[in-house]
């Protein structure tokens, strides 16, 4: 989302970026206010402002929508979230950067985009999930 909190109206992918951060064995989630996938958990994330490196973007959404402050690390993955528009056409079109970040400091306050937030073991995450959530948080869990 931009920070209007506006989805983009055209045909162009949009970017937009997906933080995973681990404590300890729990991931942190977010009930998400908004459209797409309003009142569903996922990871803290929204999209990159123009002329805003992929990892700063991370790094703010998780301040935006938690208050916790961490460093970002490297991307994961990429996948895209497409919605068509009533006629079947493209709707909007977000191409998403998974960032690994880790923990520095803060305690849980929602805001932003995000009406609850948590830290989660893998085995006992909340419903609704957002797509692709649990089998990031099974791939992105750290070892050792």
């Amino acid at each position: 989302m931009s920070r209007s909190g506006t989805r983009p109206s055209n045909s162009q992918p949009q970017a937009g970026v997906l933080a995973v951060i681990w404590r300890r064995d729990r991931v942190l989630l977010v009930k998400r206010r908004r459209s797409p996938h309003a009142n569903y958990w996922g990871f803290p994330g929204g999209a990159v402002e123009p002329g805003e490196p992929f990892r700063e973007a991370a790094r703010r959404e998780v301040r935006e929508e938690t208050g916790i402050q961490a460093r970002p690390e490297e991307p994961i993955t990429a996948l895209d979230l497409i919605q068509p528009d009533e006629e079947n056409g493209p709707g909007y079109h977000y191409v998403l950067i998974a960032v690994r970040l880790t923990y520095l400091q803060g305690r849980i306050e929602p805001g932003d985009d995000a009406v609850e937030a948590d830290w989660f073991s893998p085995v006992a995450l909340p419903e609704p999930l957002c797509p692709e959530v649990s089998h990031m948080v099974r791939d992105s869990r750290p070892t050792g």
